[in-house]
């Protein structure tokens, strides 16, 4: 049974789970999964081109609308051109046109289908779109050729939990590790004319640290420990598992062991995860306390000086 903590609600902690889910789940990135060349800016509208000082937000827009417009007339004499579709896309995505992404990456994943990071970002402007439906095909599509493929899984579960489905992303990790625990990664025919999807092996500590993720935002408490063990007892150097480890003491009111395990990960995380995890160490501020009704009546409120009966005087004595 998960320990109860005064002030705050069933409902507010699992909320709070998710969302350092959510957190912790973002950090399998840092281990250097990369779909694409252009996808850490992709979805980035801040980024600009052929910025200088005399530049002003018109001066941009009206260059990537130029851009765009190149590309657009190359993919014309060639559709099947891969890199006027990724500046296509780029471009795109920086113009905040992502109604526009889906036609050039549905093509650069007809293209390309063995590199599945066309399809994690489809599935992303998919998902800037409202199409949760769309994503999790286009996730799943992606799975079915290459069970395991991490930016794949990692949206997947994660879109998953945004639509409080949890036993939906347990059951959909659980599978996966039976397939690695099989140690073959089953292909699906490729169309014709089209070089067969290799699946990459399945890492079943990336797998079973989300599975643990998952287990602790429905405060399955002791089945997240598990799985953190589990991955401990093959990689001791490994700082995730005891980032949830930490988290899951601390929800359970082991402070001390908790910051302990914080300070371990910190000093074996990479430099890029090191504030991070800091940040997650933080307590997180307790929701002020609702005071409980009393049942003492209210003490009159004092009267302003107007409504005051005058002070008595005493007589006036004459000397």
């Amino acid at each position: 049974m998960a320990p109860e903590f005064k002030g705050i609600g069933v409902a507010q902690k699992r909320r709070r789970w998710l969302v350092i889910g959510f957190v912790l789940i973002s950090m399998v990135s840092l281990l250097g999964f990369s779909v694409a060349p252009f996808l850490p800016n992709l979805f980035d509208q801040s980024a600009s081109v052929a910025s200088t000082p005399q530049n002003t937000p018109a001066d941009l827009q009206a260059d990537l609308k130029a851009q765009e417009r190149g590309y657009e007339l190359v993919i014309q004499r060639e559709p099947d051109n891969r890199t006027a579709l990724e500046g296509l896309v780029r471009t795109r995505a920086q113009l905040g046109n992502f109604q526009g992404l889906v036609e050039p990456l549905q093509q650069l994943v007809k293209l390309s289908p063995q590199e599945p990071g066309y399809a994690v970002l489809l599935a992303q402007a998919q998902l800037r779109l409202g199409d949760q439906e769309a994503a999790a095909s286009t996730y799943r599509d992606v799975l079915t050729r290459s069970p395991g493929e991490p930016d794949a899984l990692n949206g997947l579960v994660g879109l998953l939990l945004q639509q409080n489905k949890p036993e939906a992303a347990v059951g959909l990790l659980q599978d996966t590790l039976k397939v690695a625990n099989q140690q073959t990664t089953p292909a699906v025919p490729p169309p014709p004319g089209q070089a067969p999807l290799q699946p990459q092996p399945i890492n079943k500590a990336d797998v079973q640290w989300l599975l643990g993720n998952v287990y602790a935002a429905q405060q399955r408490y002791p089945e997240a420990l598990q799985v953190y063990d589990q991955i401990l007892n093959r990689d001791k150097n490994d700082f995730r598992p005891l980032v949830g480890k930490a988290l899951v003491l601390r929800e359970q009111g082991k402070a001390a062991e908790s910051q302990a395990l914080f300070d371990s990960a910190v000093a074996l995380a990479p430099a890029a995860a090191k504030d991070q995890i800091k940040q997650l160490a933080t307590p997180p501020a307790a929701p002020p306390a609702t005071p409980a009704p009393s049942t003492t009546p209210p003490a009159a409120a004092p009267q302003s000086p107007a409504a005051m009966p005058p002070a008595a005087t005493s007589p006036a004595t004459t000397p």
